[in-house]
């Protein structure tokens, strides 16, 4: 058995269920999970979750909000 600590980008469900699904697929190994934002729903499912800020990507008008991305990535990255 190994422990497999696996970075997650928690700021929508995708990254999160295919991390649930490798876990699952992989039961013989302990897994940690860290992450942010939804990343913490993995709990529910029994796993080792550790809090980590995050750099969430913002949009406006179904794009990238470029301004308001990167400095909510400088606060985070200076904290």
């Amino acid at each position: 058995m190994a422990r497999i600590v696996y970075g997650v980008m928690g700021d929508a469900r995708g990254h999160v269920s295919r991390a649930l699904t490798i876990a699952q697929e992989m039961p013989e190994h302990e897994f940690v999970f860290i992450g942010g934002g939804r990343v913490h729903d993995l709990a529910a499912h029994g796993y080792h979750v550790e809090d980590m800020p995050m750099a969430s990507t913002f949009y406006r008008n179904n794009r990238v909000d470029v301004v308001t991305t990167t400095a909510n990535a400088l606060r985070v990255f200076l904290r």
